[in-house]
C-alpha cells in the first residue's frame, strides 16, 4: 500500500510522520484538545480518525462509519465535528461517535466555522 505524508509544523520545527500506512485522508482538522480528527475512506468506508499529532496511533472514533466518501472536514466551537460524506454534511459528537446528518448536500470541497 501507498503511504500518506502527515507534515504538521509548530513554529520553526517540522515534523513528518511516516507511519499512516493505508490512509489516504481527504480533510484534517485540529481539535481543541490539539488532536487530529482526519477522515478516510479506506478500510471499509468513510471512517474518521483520532490522532495524537506527535506519537500516537489513528483511533477511529465512529459509532459507526460514515454513508459515502469523505471530504472537507472542520470544528465547531463546542468541540463537534462536520464532516462531509457523500451527499451530506454530518456532524459528530467526538466524545461518543454519534452522528447526526444536517443537511442534504453534495460537492463539498471546504468547511470553514466562524467563531
Amino acid at each position: 500500500g501507498s503511504q500518506n505524508r502527515l507534515i504538521m509544523i509548530f513554529g520553526t520545527q517540522v515534523i513528518v510522520r511516516l507511519d499512516m500506512q493505508g490512509f489516504h485522508f481527504s480533510g484534517i482538522t485540529v481539535e481543541q484538545s490539539g488532536h487530529l480528527a482526519i477522515p478516510s475512506d479506506d478500510h471499509g468506508g468513510g471512517n474518521l480518525f483520532r490522532v495524537e499529532p506527535l506519537s500516537g496511533p489513528a483511533i477511529d472514533i465512529l459509532s459507526e462509519r460514515l454513508a459515502g466518501t469523505t471530504g472537507a472536514i472542520t470544528t465547531e466551537a463546542d468541540t463537534t465535528i462536520v464532516v462531509a460524506s457523500g451527499r451530506a454534511l454530518v456532524r459528530v459528537n467526538p466524545a461518543t461517535g454519534v452522528q447526526t446528518q444536517l443537511t442534504s448536500i453534495h460537492g463539498v470541497s471546504g468547511l470553514a466555522v466562524c467563531p
